[in-house]
């Protein structure tokens, strides 16, 4: 009887292993909001990194827009943007803590609303 009882707890701690490890991964940068450090053209320029892999930007009061989805591996934030009007544009970030930072080199880089440099700084608009 003992040996059944250990072996069904043994079962179920291996069961809660497998699904914690199956559990989707949580970053610390998604689910927040990052406006540009140079406030580009007439606007703002923000880039919402949603908990879904999805992102959107918001750029200047004339709510220029796009969105597409986003991967996160060796510390590097990739965003893919896609749509029926354009190829795929893929824009690549530095994660540090509070901030992403472009990152030129492998990245399209934005056609609107402005052109990014290498090291540009995107800010978490809760932390400033």
């Amino acid at each position: 009887m003992k040996k059944r009882i250990i072996a069904i707890i043994a079962l179920l701690a291996l069961a809660l292993i497998a699904i914690s490890a199956c559990a989707e991964e949580s970053y610390d940068f998604a689910g927040k909001s990052y406006i540009y450090e140079k406030l580009a053209g007439d606007g703002t320029f923000v880039i919402n990194i949603n908990e879904d892999k999805t992102w959107s930007y918001l750029a200047d009061a004339d709510g220029n827009y796009a969105n597409g989805s986003w991967e996160y591996a060796d510390g590097v934030l990739t965003l893919t943007e896609t749509g029926e009007d354009i190829t795929e544009i893929v824009n690549l970030f530095l994660v540090e803590e509070n901030t992403i930072v472009f990152i030129a080199h492998g990245s399209d880089n934005f056609v609107w609303p402005t052109n990014l440099e290498d090291g540009d700084r995107f800010f978490d608009m809760k932390s400033k």
